[in-house]
């Protein structure tokens, strides 16, 4: 309650203000054109969170927006790079970088879940799902929408969405070439060409990025750096104008990345014949992997360099090595592709009626060696030899959506209404061992191998009636069928019959939004939405209705009530920008994963845990005390927890909790300080960024069989320097650091003590730092 009160303070101030002037601005998300800081004024933002553009204080939506220029002041490169830029966005990382989820509000998915995601990324509208991280470059603007989304965007998504835009082709020639080289032995090259092939008419875009590092954390086992990348990404884009009140937009790209994994490190062991909370917890591994048991001298002298201590010890040693230093006896090799296609098509049929096709395609493999168990030890980890040695995971996506934009009633209704169809395809194909202690007994060999095919349909409306006086009520509703199959074709579950279920359920929103002033606006909203169930590849088929355990899993709901204030005055002694929201969700049915041994074999096994609520808020805004100073700032509490959490799995009740994936505080401030140089000079300006959060967790089950699994909070400081338009040039050339303090912090893990005795977490990126230097066209 201290943190509502904070914040219902902050909105107390901000309304009874009397001392700012009134103004607007204008949005400059163009990537390649030049920046003009020092204006006095804080810019437009406009954003497309309804589908359609708006300035962002009058959208009656939490959503968070990272411009262009952001992107490029920020150094956002990657996924990981987002969640210090929005607070209330977590980028959890499980087994390694490139196996990761968005987070907000505590909706997530676990690693090896088969669960579809709680925070789904779209770009160009067309939501894609990609086996790794990618590359971010040449983007015209992310926007971050927060709460249950579904009748809007795509796919149904209990927790929000990530909306990436790419730059568009504009009708001026132009371009940019940039260049990074940092510590670590970073180098990277981006570009962006425009070419106007037929001016107002045929417009090409092409970009590329090549990306490479050598790595962040030192292998002592064998003397290598993993983490390292080397990645080369292109992209097209193409828009055709063949008439008035027609457009045709094209974007394809395909990346192929390389290197090696960054694996999760060993943070906590279930010491021999441990408990935790009354149950009894999986600890056979730290017995057998000890110095007590009398066969262990004779593991050791068959497998040279693993760590003579025992596995006891080498948690400790790994605590003093910290997050940047491990001891793994497995490679981590990765490679991969990633490629997208999408086509937008609109046709303007009125002022007021306009029709827009949406087609996307979407298809990524991913290909690594990873040592799961985080230990010199051959407990779990990729098995031996060629062709048994990688982890792969492929995704293909295709969709297409047809929706019709218009007017009514005098302009007093804007409505959207349409349908959407999809498919996914999502396969895995690993070879495990387990449990290695030759030459006393071989490891146990495991193979999976199955792929799951989701379909949706989906007809959707949403409409906004402006009522007059500044009162408006957009209400949506989305129904939606959607069919989930699963394909056992080999391994450790081959020879399963095929699987199918299906699932019909409707999304909805109530909004009502009250603009009090030109500078004011407040609103309300309900939303209802769910994500669907299916099958996990890695348990074993036996019905979860039935026995409390299995490969099957059953829908996620949730509703959620949000309150919020938008207050935007722009020019005067002091424009300000301040957003605000409270909100109160609640989950049923919540699909979360336990690891766990099952008749000596570690699994995955999905459940429904059934029920939770989530209540916080958050607070962004920024200012600009005078035309050489920008400061600003953004908060999120969040406060998560299981309200019915006990499940039954395989005959034995486990208790959920605490929540993860939920830090209780997120947040961050930064200044940025502008100078005018002498004659032609340029312009100098200085930002500094800093990210804050507290405690999390990687585990749902830390108050029982998976004790051990709490990061601890962290903060960290970004520091930019930025010399524009360097002597009357279109060049500028920039200074970086990244973690300025060399701060140790985890940003994941996974849990796998319930499985194999031992939880993994992975670490945080250490200082970085670096010269960059663009060249606009």
């Amino acid at each position: 309650m201290k943190a509502w009160g904070i914040c219902a303070g902050v909105l107390f101030l901000v309304i009874g203000s009397d001392a700012f002037g009134q103004g607007s601005g204008s949005a400059n998300n163009d990537p390649t054109a030049a920046q003009s800081p020092g204006s006095g004024e804080l810019d437009e933002i406009i954003v497309t969170a309804r589908r359609k553009s708006e300035n962002l204080e009058n959208v009656p939506v939490a959503v968070s927006v990272i411009t262009a220029e952001d992107i490029r002041v920020r150094s956002i490169t990657t996924e990981s790079d987002l969640q210090s830029a929005v607070p209330g966005l977590l980028i959890r990382e499980t087994a390694d970088q490139n196996q990761f989820n968005y987070a907000i509000r505590g909706q997530s998915v676990d690693a090896f879940s088969g669960s579809a995601p709680g925070v789904l990324p779209y770009v160009n509208e067309v939501q894609v799902s990609a086996a790794q991280s990618s590359s971010f470059f040449d983007l015209g603007g992310i926007q971050v929408l927060k709460g249950p989304q579904g009748t809007l965007f795509g796919r149904n998504t209990t927790g929000g969405a990530v909306l990436f835009e790419t730059a568009s082709p504009t009708n001026d020639f132009g371009g940019y070439l940039g260049g990074r080289v940092g510590n670590e032995e970073t180098g990277k090259v981006q570009g962006a060409l425009n070419l106007p092939i037929v001016p107002d008419k045929v417009l090409l875009r092409i970009a590329a990025d090549f990306n490479n590092t050598q790595g962040y954390i030192r292998n002592l086992f064998s003397d290598e750096w993993l983490g390292a990348e080397n990645s080369k990404t292109g992209r097209i884009s193409l828009r055709i104008l063949p008439a008035d009140g027609w457009a045709n937009d094209t974007v394809a790209q395909y990346g192929e990345f390389a290197g090696n994994e960054a694996s999760a490190l060993l943070y906590s062991v279930n010491q021999c014949g441990s408990k935790n909370n009354g149950y009894v917890l999986y600890s056979a591994t730290s017995c057998l992997y000890s110095p007590s048991n009398p066969a262990f001298p004779l593991f050791l002298a068959a497998h040279p360099g693993a760590y003579p201590g025992g596995l006891d010890a080498l948690e400790g040693y790994q605590r003093e090595l910290g997050p940047w230093q491990t001891y793994l006896n497995s490679a981590d090799d990765h490679h991969g592709f990633a490629g997208y296609a999408t086509n937008k098509t609109t046709y303007e049929i009125s002022p007021d009626l306009q029709v827009k096709n949406i087609v996307g395609w979407t298809n990524s493999l991913s290909s690594s060696t990873l040592d799961i168990d985080g230990t010199s030890y051959p407990i779990f980890q990729n098995g031996i030899g060629p062709g048994q040695d990688t982890s792969n995971y492929f995704t293909q996506q295709a969709s297409e959506e047809l929706q019709l934009q218009g007017k009514a009633f005098q302009g007093r209704l804007d409505y959207i209404v349409g349908g959407y169809y999809a498919t996914e395809i999502d396969g895995e194909h690993l070879f495990l061992t387990a449990f290695d202690f030759t030459p006393i007994f071989p490891a146990t060999a495991l193979q999976y191998f199955f792929q799951t095919l989701d379909r949706t349909k989906a007809v959707y409306a949403q409409t906004t009636y402006h009522f007059g006086g500044g009162v408006e009520l957009t209400t949506g509703y989305r129904a939606t069928w959607e069919n989930v199959g699963l394909d056992q074709i080999g391994g450790l579950n081959g020879g399963t019959p095929p699987q199918n279920s299906s699932t019909e359920k409707p999304s909805w929103n109530v909004t009502l939004s009250y603009q009090a002033s030109s500078e004011l606006l407040l609103y309300g909203a309900t939303r209802g939405s769910w994500r669907t169930g299916g099958y996990n590849g890695a348990a074993p088929p036996v019905n979860a209705t039935a026995s409390g355990g299995g490969d099957h899993f059953l829908p996620e709901t949730t509703k959620d009530v949000e309150i919020g204030a938008k207050f935007d005055r722009n020019t005067g002694e002091l424009p300000v920008r301040v957003n605000l929201a409270f909100f109160n969700q609640w989950v049923d049915d919540i699909q979360r994963t336990a690891y766990l041994i099952l008749n000596g074999n570690p699994i995955s096994v999905t459940v429904n845990v059934p029920e939770a609520i989530v209540s916080g808020a958050e607070l962004d805004g920024e200012l600009r005390p005078a035309p050489w100073l920008q400061v600003g700032g953004s908060a999120a509490y969040t406060d998560a927890r299981f309200t019915k959490a006990d499940v039954t799995v395989f005959g034995s009740m486990i208790g959920f909790g605490p929540y993860a994936d939920a830090p209780r505080w997120t947040g961050g401030l930064f200044a940025k300080l502008i100078t005018h140089l002498p004659g032609d000079a340029g312009v100098m300006s200085f930002r500094t960024d800093i990210y804050a959060q507290t405690n999390q967790y990687f585990s749902n089950l830390n108050n029982s069989i998976a004790p051990g699994t709490q990061l601890p909070g962290y903060g960290l400081v970004n520091l930019r320097l930025d010399w524009t338009r360097a002597y009357g040039t279109q060049l500028t050339p920039s200074l970086y650091v990244r973690n300025l303090t060399n701060k140790e912090y985890y940003v994941g893990g996974i849990p796998e003590g319930g499985a194999i005795g031992i939880d993994q977490a992975d670490s945080g990126k250490p200082r970085q730092y670096g010269l960059e230097v663009r060249y606009d066209f």
